[in-house]
């Protein structure tokens, strides 16, 4: 079997007025390499030019002509046979040709759910793992299984489309992929021996009620009260969405335990001690941030304490101990790191950082501590002390109230990037908490784009 998907896209010259009025689009679940239904019709869909006819053909046999309605959207309802492949789809329009090729007909399953379906088949070491996942990534040669995943994305209103595309399952593919959907796609062919589509859509730790539409949880009282809040607040979240819009931003790449490692924040200022964070906000440490000041609050916060030392520190090897740090973190005294766990798994791991001879000055002195929260939980969030010991002194208590300044934010598998902290204090508000546990949000952004699909 062929493993070349391959996208044939030619455009026409088309006038820029023209393409503005609406261009030809599909949905990224209709591509290159997916795999349809077998024996049954199946939805095809996508954008056009309003009142435009697309033509649709199909190397198995079927063919269709629709037309895009006042709002350019059109959709074809297509017949399929036994499973088999591979095909080709090809879409028509005035000015554009769109043909899919490497097309299977077989089995389809959405797999969905919390981290036990989102667990990647390379696992989360070093604590949550998958037996011999090595040797199956390495054997995960399966061209007649191919692998869809939606990325993590929240929305107050229902999307069309997603990102992502559609992959053939091979060792380079599987790796990152959902182990529980593997394992069932895979059992699932050995048995029928016919192509099978694993479509992933999942969140860890997220709610039911973040996964169901908002016409079904007003039938729920226990519900009802927070969908009709958060449609009243869903222009101010759309606001949000436009600000964060024009802000650098980058894919995350969730299965690289050291992705942050090499992220630049642009952020070395805020770490050194002369600077001035006198006009930043500040909160109770140790605590989550969630249940402070940032709620539903993923991303990279600065923390600044400030105290003073006697003379007797400042030749002495002392240790700090900051507590467990969710998720990762950089931590600096004078803008000199002392120590950092920058790999993820390690959100309950303390921090206990030595701090050597001669990094500590009499009298004032700065501690600075990067935090980057991925996901769940976030910030300095111990039930102890946060302490400063040096041999037999009484150590100095730093919990209390520290300064802290967001640099960037985490919102779905996007990152976005606050260039200075005036990026963060103004950006606009939304008076409700908006993030994966809120109901409806995960339905409108990685099911509803899903729904068409047969």
């Amino acid at each position: 079997m062929r493993k070349i998907p391959v996208l044939f896209l030619v455009l026409c010259l088309l006038s820029c007025n023209k393409q503005q009025e609406g261009k030809f689009e599909l949905p990224s679940i209709i591509g290159p390499s997916m795999v349809l239904q077998r024996n049954t019709d199946i939805n095809l869909w996508g954008k056009a030019i309003p009142g435009e006819k697309v033509n649709i053909t199909t190397s198995w046999g079927v063919k269709k002509t629709v037309k895009a309605d006042k709002a350019g959207k059109w959709i074809a309802l297509m017949k399929t046979g036994e499973a088999g492949g591979p095909y080709e789809v090809a879409f028509q329009t005035k000015d554009t040709i769109v043909v899919f090729r490497d097309i299977l007909i077989g089995e389809v399953w959405i797999c969905s759910g919390q981290s036990n379906m989102e667990m990647p088949v390379a696992g989360w070491p070093p604590n949550d793992t998958i037996n011999n996942s090595a040797g199956e990534i390495a054997f995960a040669d399966y061209p007649m299984i191919r692998l869809f995943t939606v990325p993590r994305n929240i929305s107050a209103q229902p999307l069309d489309n997603c990102d992502g595309s559609w992959k053939v399952c091979s060792p380079e593919t599987v790796a990152g992929f959902s182990a529980t959907a593997y394992f069932f796609g895979k059992e699932i062919y050995k048995k029928l021996d016919v192509p099978v589509g694993l479509i992933f859509s999942s969140w860890g730790g997220t709610p039911a009620e973040a996964w169901t539409t908002e016409k079904y949880l007003e039938d729920f009282p226990a519900y009802k009260n927070k969908v009709d809040s958060f449609v009243y607040y869903q222009a101010q979240f759309d606001t949000l969405m436009i600000w964060m819009g024009d802000l650098k931003s980058m894919l995350l790449d969730k299965n690289d335990k050291t992705y942050y490692e090499s992220l630049v924040f642009s952020d070395e200022h805020l770490l050194k001690a002369e600077y001035d964070d006198s006009n930043w906000p500040v909160m109770p440490v140790p605590a989550l941030w969630e249940s402070s000041v940032l709620p539903e609050f993923d991303g990279i916060v600065i923390f600044r304490k400030t105290f003073t030392v006697p003379a007797s520190f400042t030749g002495a090897v002392c240790t700090l101990n900051l507590g467990p740090i969710d998720d990762m973190d950089i931590t600096y005294i004078n803008g000199k790191e002392i120590g950092r766990i920058m790999e993820k798994g390690f959100w309950k791991e303390e921090r206990k950082y030595t701090i050597p001879a001669g990094i500590l000055k009499e009298g004032k002195n700065v501690l600075t501590v990067r935090v980057i929260d991925d996901t769940g939980g976030g910030g300095i969030y111990g039930k102890d002390d946060i302490t400063l010991a040096c041999s037999k002194a009484k150590p100095i208590v730093l919990s209390g109230d520290w300064t802290y300044m967001p640099v960037a934010e985490i919102i779905g598998d996007k990152i976005y990037f606050f260039d200075d902290e005036n990026n963060f204090l103004s950006r606009p508000s939304v008076h409700l908490s908006v993030g994966p546990y809120t109901p409806t949000i995960l339905y409108n952004a990685m099911i509803n784009p899903l729904v068409p699909y047969t």
